[in-house]
């Protein structure tokens, strides 16, 4: 059981209008005060700015604290019991100068061990500052057209992940660390269980840029045109991989605990409407990862392919009737997820993508 009782206040504020490079000026003020039973209080503010210099131009930005208590499956979910790849440390040629090898080298054809995974009652809230930064434009020589750009910024401290077991091995054998968290077998060194709960990890810090365009067609005899595309550019995500740990850049990698954190991603959409006609076609784009989850093979880890989803969509309108008849076909090209070596779950990341492959969908809307 959790008893929360929260109090939430906000005022827009207007400052200035319709001066020379003010056309507007607005102040957004939020505050959330919140108190768990069980996780203690907490006052988290929020400021925002919106500045119209020119009647084109919208320049944006607001800065909070973010407060996230533990989720019931976090803190108590069951625990669960996996074979999985691992990078041991003491069954390497420099064993001896390793003082958590106990100068007993493991099995050099050691691949994997057990890993118990999944929640910790003990587990504390996260705590989070965010900023974002970013405009607006919308030119006066294309009305239709639509240009966003925003820089954002997380800073997270305490937050809730996965302790990575390859470093709780690294640790322990250069300093001995995490003892408590690792089994070896007192005969051949040989590690027999990793415990690897969730747990309250060090900050973690999210920096990137979104862009967006949007342009609509005016309304001809062929019909109208709409484009819209979306990216994110993901330029800092540094993580500690376990309680005590320095942070990791992780941009560009794949982890189990992280998922796919590819530095680029996108999305797009064509659509075309003719009366009751209505035709469009979609794209998504992630770009390829490393597998940090993988063997090492000639001392790199492998990498996971880019993926590429194309959608499409036609749809009629029978007004006098009140209906409506849809045709989807999702992933048309029928394109598989990037396979992941050393994930046994699935083979791929399926918090990014699924293995569903090429879906039709057919859909009738009838109006009384």
């Amino acid at each position: 059981a959790r008893e929360v009782q929260e109090v939430y206040a906000e005022f827009a504020i207007p400052l200035l209008a319709d001066l020379p490079f003010a056309q507007s000026l607005d102040l957004d003020l939020a505050g959330r005060y919140s108190d768990y039973d069980n996780f203690g209080s907490t006052s988290n503010p929020k400021v925002g700015l919106k500045w119209r210099p020119i009647e084109s131009l919208l320049v944006r930005g607001s800065w909070g604290t973010g407060f996230r208590a533990p989720t019931f499956a976090e803190a108590f979910g069951g625990q669960t019991r996996g074979f999985v790849p691992i990078v041991d440390p003491c069954a390497g040629p420099d064993f001896a100068t390793l003082p958590g090898c106990g100068g007993q080298q493991a099995p050099a054809n050691t691949t994997g061990t057990f890993v118990v995974s999944g929640g910790n009652p003990d587990l504390r809230p996260e705590d989070a500052d965010n900023l974002t930064v970013g405009l607006v434009f919308t030119p006066s020589f294309a009305e239709r057209l639509s240009v966003t750009l925003d820089y954002y910024q997380i800073e997270k401290e305490g937050i809730i992940g996965s302790i990575d077991r390859n470093f709780i091995l690294a640790q322990n054998a250069l300093n001995g660390t995490y003892a408590d968290r690792i089994t070896r077998d007192p005969t051949t060194n040989s590690v027999t269980e990793i415990i690897a709960t969730r747990a309250n990890l060090l900050d973690q810090s999210i920096r990137g840029v979104d862009f967006g365009v949007q342009y609509t067609t005016e309304e001809r005899s062929l019909g109208s045109f709409a484009f819209r595309a979306d990216l994110t550019y993901l330029d800092t995500f540094e993580q500690s991989p376990a309680p005590g740990g320095p942070p990791v850049r992780r941009v560009g990698q794949y982890k189990h605990s992280t998922g796919t954190l590819a530095r680029l991603r996108g999305t797009g959409r064509v659509s075309w409407e003719r009366g009751p006609l209505a035709v469009s076609t979609a794209a998504r784009y992630v770009g390829g990862v490393t597998n940090m989850g993988s063997l090492l093979v000639d001392g790199e880890h492998l990498e996971a392919d880019a993926y590429f989803q194309n959608d499409w969509l036609a749809s009629y309108d029978f007004e006098s009737a009140k209906l409506k008849l849809s045709i989807a076909v999702e992933n048309i090209l029928d394109e598989m997820p990037p396979f992941l070596e050393g994930n046994f779950a699935n083979g791929f990341d399926q918090g990014s993508f699924n293995s569903r492959g090429r879906f039709f969908i057919v859909r009738m809307e009838k109006a009384f």
